[in-house]
């Protein structure tokens, strides 16, 4: 039986374990299902109480901006990403530490990772099979040399010369 780890990390709402929850039914119980999510309450509400639901790591101070991210000044994913912490070294380093420690306990066969970049970083280079699942929103098109703009009316905060992935 397989192990399969249910990723969310970031955003609001039911936007991120309603699709994980669904993708778990569809594979069905061949396998065991566990959940490492940002909001305990969403997921008990979704899942259930029976559910095997961890805390995912959580960024360590910074703001959610939600859905008033964007006209809150986000220009780009990138910009989401700077806020919670992607160009502090001690965030980015407490976060992949939180996640390997994780990852090391709960030891899945499969991640399915909905808005968690910092579990990508986590997992970035290692055997484990990560499949990344979302919107056009956290999961910006590939054949861009950058990522796209949220707003027309912002420049973004942090610009990219290269490509990003």
């Amino acid at each position: 039986m397989a192990t399969i780890l249910y990723a969310w990390e970031l955003g609001a709402n039911l936007g991120h374990i309603v699709p994980l929850a669904r993708i778990a039914s569809a594979l069905g119980g061949d396998h065991r299902h566990v959940y490492a999510v940002r909001d305990l309450r969403q997921a008990e509400a979704t899942l259930g109480p029976a559910a095997a639901v961890f805390q995912a790591p959580l960024w360590p101070d910074h703001r959610h901006f939600g859905a008033r991210g964007a006209a809150g000044g986000l220009a780009s994913y990138a910009d989401v990403l700077t806020a919670v912490g992607f160009l502090d070294a001690t965030k980015i380093s407490a976060m992949i530490g939180a996640w390997s420690a994780l990852i090391g306990a709960i030891r899945p066969d499969v991640v399915v990772a909905d808005h968690a970049p910092g579990l990508q970083v986590a997992l970035y280079g290692q055997p484990l099979p990560v499949i990344a699942v979302g919107s056009g929103f956290t999961m910006p098109p590939l054949d861009h040399d950058r990522f796209p703009p949220l707003r027309g009316d912002r420049a973004p905060a942090v610009r990219s010369s290269k490509r990003l992935w």
